[in-house]
């Protein structure tokens, strides 16, 4: 059965049919966009191709390809910086990919940053050059509320979680999302991202 929806964003492209970012750059969306929310932080898919340029072997720091954090409050726990809502996708230095959803949690008197993650551990596939398909999804599937990280064209989730369905439902997002690093614009992916689709529901295969 084919998933319902459609593709909330995207533009021109290089490689495929939507926005293309260069290595060494980054770009920065509004995350609504003529009254209409691109990224629903309670369901949704970000998928994109990427190509490395320098390997994951040849880089002292992680490298993110797509963020979308928002400050959600100070003082998590014993830190006194900032707790953070939304998700990230990024390839730390061992060549593991991860998908990252945070939230907070302000029931108490400090606030208790939260973290779900889902990573694809084949750090051996990374090679430079060579396109790679990832999707990240979020949402409620038949099995409960999951978050879900595939890589190419394979029909299970390479790693998936099951998460409180209240994490989901409380979850925020930054006013912009980031293709190529962070929202400071640092750790940047050091790839070209291509072919960046962003989907208003979740998807259960590539």
């Amino acid at each position: 059965a084919s998933d319902n929806g459609y593709c909330v964003a995207g533009g021109k492209s290089v490689k495929g049919e939507y926005t293309y970012v260069k290595d060494g750059s980054f770009v920065r969306f509004p995350t609504t966009y003529n009254a209409v929310n691109l990224l629903d932080p309670k369901k949704g898919t970000i998928e994109f191709q990427v190509s490395l340029t320098i390997p994951p072997t040849g880089f002292t720091e992680n490298r993110v390809f797509f963020n979308n954090l928002v400050q959600g409050g100070t003082g998590c726990g014993t830190s006194t910086g900032p707790c953070y809502k939304g998700y990230e996708i990024f390839l730390n230095t061992n060549g593991i990919l991860k998908g990252i959803a945070k939230n907070v949690d302000v029931s108490g008197a400090t606030p208790v940053q939260l973290t779900e993650e889902v990573n694809y551990t084949e750090s051996q596939i990374w090679q430079t050059g060579q396109y790679y398909r990832v999707i990240f999804t979020w949402g409620s599937f038949q099995e409960g509320p999951k978050i879900k990280i595939y890589v190419d064209d394979t029909t299970d989730a390479k790693d998936d979680k099951i998460v409180d369905a209240n994490f989901l439902n409380s979850m925020g997002v930054n006013n912009n999302f980031y293709i190529g690093s962070n929202q400071a614009g640092k750790f940047q992916a050091r790839a070209v991202i291509d072919d960046i689709k962003i989907w208003n529901f979740t998807k259960s295969k590539s």
